[in-house]
């Protein structure tokens, strides 16, 4: 139910006077909500006939009543910068009015797009649709329109701070694309944007598409956006090399390392309590949870998380002295959900003297989980985690993930693959730009095997995150990632030299990829290092 407003001024724009009686007895109740958190809620409305969205900035803390105490209030600035940012030729929503509501919070309302569609909402829902065909050509034609649009914004001196598809809309057909920019509120205005601001924002902006889009379509991209920005002034260090390859090496230097920033800031959220994570507690059982769990659920397993083991639907998975893992179903938002509950057991005391002084397993998947979440990494997203206190040490920790559906380990999956060659060598390339990805997140896996990779939909995911670490690796962590990965292969005939080979050319790619014989001799003399070890002390490898 949408909560009461009462605005005690309007601000209405040129042409919208029509507008002011039925803003003065506005009422939210009808209204649907768009999109809400603790400093905004965005209600699409209709009035006269017309639909408006209204976005309603909050005050949710005192910081921010403290702010706007002394500075114009967010819907004001934002109304005003509407209107200069399409003055300056950038398509953009047209504002109808602004106000002053109670308790310090302000209201924007602009007049709904016809026909318009998010980006992100359109990349991710109605591409994949669309026939093969189909998709490159809206691909290509989406590409080089988005750099030239954004090639404008930056031109007009617009520098958007929270750049990403959500705040870009999207209308019409390949031959009659239209982009609109959004959320005005985050965005700078002055002179045309120079080389670092327009790097860094290009940055901002490659992070949301990183693992959404091709290299092809980036590259495209960032030649639209150059041959439309024109001639721009680069650091001394790309003048040497060819312009175009300059300025590609310049945003993605500039996009890996705001990538890496954005990620580090993020990363502790998920060990405090926000609006997307809460610290959970009760007797000798503390720990986290996603916001969106169930609050009977989480009592549940705060009770006694050894009891929903043994709940009468629990399907054992796996059942070790390391671990045991069931499936569970639960209710989120009134939907039935499949989930994973893992218990990570005390196996000797040493165990709990460890988990004292460093993060246990269980605390280790659930930081990973997340961090390999944020990083667009494919994971089962954790959505609790527990741990048991002994005498003030953390002692047995349980784990509850999403279920993947229809997933198997990447040693089921390819008795399946070795009838289909073609499906096969697909499979492996995508490993391969999956453990580049990791690794170019900053992450590397100790315990890179087939059995803890899940095949499911054609698509990959890691499992069993213990064994994880965000510790930048160097190039001999690397191969040894890679090594662990190849040996688990070992024993299986179908995948031959050629085939780990494919998966180390699709992990080799840009400037290693022509360094492919010095990392195959590195993993071979590691692989054969790794198979020695284990049988030594008697470990199997798969």
């Amino acid at each position: 139910m949408p909560e009461p407003l009462q605005v005690h001024h309007w601000h209405v724009a040129a042409g919208a006077d029509a507008l002011l009686p039925f803003l003065q007895t506005l009422d939210l109740a009808s209204a649907h909500i768009v999109k809400q958190g603790p400093h905004r809620i965005v209600y699409r409305i209709r009035l006269a006939d017309r639909e408006y969205y209204l976005k309603r900035h909050r005050i949710p803390d005192g910081l921010t009543w403290f702010r706007q105490q002394i500075r114009p209030t967010k819907a004001r600035t934002e109304f005003a910068k509407i209107l200069e940012v399409a003055r300056r030729g950038i398509a953009t929503v047209r504002p109808v009015a602004w106000g002053k509501a109670s308790g310090s919070e302000s209201v924007l309302v602009t007049e709904a797009l016809a026909d318009v569609t998010p980006l992100h909402h359109w990349l991710t829902g109605v591409l994949p649709t669309l026939r093969p065909c189909e998709q490159t050509r809206w691909r290509q034609i989406l590409a080089c329109a988005l750099g030239r649009f954004v090639a404008d914004i930056h031109h007009a001196g617009i520098r958007h701070g929270d750049f990403h598809a959500g705040n870009l809309l999207l209308r019409g057909q390949p031959d009659s694309l239209e982009l609109f920019l959004l959320d005005l509120d985050a965005a700078s205005l002055g002179q045309p944007l120079p080389s670092a601001q327009s790097r860094q924002n290009l940055g901002m902006f490659h992070l949301w598409f990183n693992d959404k889009g091709t290299r092809s379509d980036r590259l495209r991209f960032l030649k639209a956006y150059a041959r439309t920005r024109g001639e721009i002034d680069w650091p001394e260090r790309y003048r040497a090399t060819h312009p175009g390859r300059a300025f590609v090496h310049a945003v993605s230097d500039d996009a890996h390392d705001y990538a890496l920033s954005f990620w580090q800031d993020r990363d502790e959220r998920c060990c405090k309590s926000n609006r997307y994570y809460r610290r959970i507690g009760r007797g000798s059982v503390s720990g986290f949870a996603l916001a969106a769990l169930d609050p009977a659920s989480e009592r549940e397993f705060l009770t006694d998380p050894e009891s929903v083991l043994r709940r009468p639907d629990a399907k054992i998975l796996k059942q070790t002295t390391s671990a045991l893992v069931v499936e569970l179903t639960l209710t989120v938002n009134g939907t039935a959900k499949a989930f994973v509950f893992k218990r990570f057991p005390l196996r000797h005391v040493g165990q709990a003297l460890a988990n004292a002084v460093r993060p246990s397993a269980a605390l280790l998947s659930w930081i990973h989980g997340h961090g390999l979440f944020e990083r667009g990494i494919p994971t089962p997203r954790p959505w609790l985690m527990l741990q048991r206190h002994i005498l003030g040490m953390p002692g047995q920790g349980y784990l509850l993930a999403e279920k993947v559906e229809n997933a198997v380990n990447l040693h089921a999956a390819l008795d399946v693959l070795q009838t289909q060659p073609t499906k096969l060598r697909q499979t492996l390339r995508m490993l391969g730009r999956l453990v580049a990805r990791l690794h170019a997140c900053g992450y590397s896996h100790r315990d890179l095997k087939a059995n803890n990779i899940l095949f499911a939909d054609d698509r990959l995911a890691l499992i069993d995150l213990v064994g994880v670490r965000l510790d930048y690796p160097t190039k001999k962590r690397r191969m040894l990632n890679l090594a662990r990965l190849s040996a688990s292969f070992l024993r299986r005939r179908e995948i031959t030299r050629t085939d780990r080979l494919r998966v180390l050319r699709s992990y080799l790619q840009g400037e290693h990829a022509f360094a492919w014989k010095k990392w195959w001799t590195g993993i071979e003399r590691a692989t054969a290092e790794k198979v020695r070890r284990n049988r030594k002390a008697g470990r199997e490898l798969w």
